[in-house]
């Protein structure tokens, strides 16, 4: 049974009209999401808080994120992409390695888990002909057919990481008015 404190959080949240969990991107500065907290927003960024304090997040998140104990932390979605969880659609061929955000503990394929980055195995096959034997040698055109085959590697080209065309933003969270 829910006491009157925990009716004026929820129907708060639905004067949101989000529920309470909900993660959505901020464009505003840096500078601002302290004052997000009084309407019950925070910013994604593994702070820890106090289940007592916000039981309807806590319920929702639990320890996904990390926390024991009294205390449970916020996802920290600074600098990562979201990715949806897959279930069973088949499009995270590793998501039962999926781990709770700073630890190595699996997971598995479950909201808040964490992957970090990784560039599909794959190989690129150059070859290339040189003339090596000196022997077969065009004296009319001073022309040397290639007669051995080489394996070549290409330069280096691109950046620090694989990404697609991105904006960034804060993330927040919708965690119910404090207790």
């Amino acid at each position: 049974m829910k006491n009157e404190n925990e009716e004026v959080k929820t129907v708060t949240a639905m004067i949101f009209n989000v529920p309470v969990g909900t993660v959505m991107p901020f464009m505003g500065n840096f500078d601002k999401l302290a004052g997000l907290t009084a309407s019950g927003w925070h910013y994604c960024n593994g702070d820890q808080l106090n289940k007592d304090q916000y039981p309807l997040l806590f319920d929702m998140i639990g320890y996904s994120c990390g926390g024991s104990g009294v205390n449970f932390h916020l996802p920290d979605m600074r600098g990562v992409f979201v990715r949806g969880v897959d279930g069973t659609r088949g499009q995270d061929p590793d998501k039962a390695d999926r781990t709770r955000q700073g630890s190595a503990d699996k997971v598995g394929d479950v909201a808040g888990s964490y992957q970090g980055d990784q560039f599909k195995e794959h190989f690129h096959t150059t070859k290339a002909w040189i003339n090596e034997n000196k022997q077969i040698d065009d004296p009319g055109t001073g022309i040397r057919p290639a007669n051995v085959e080489k394996a070549l590697q290409s330069d280096s080209k691109g950046g620090s990481e694989t990404r697609p065309k991105n904006i960034s933003a804060h993330y927040i969270i919708f965690a119910g008015l404090p207790q």
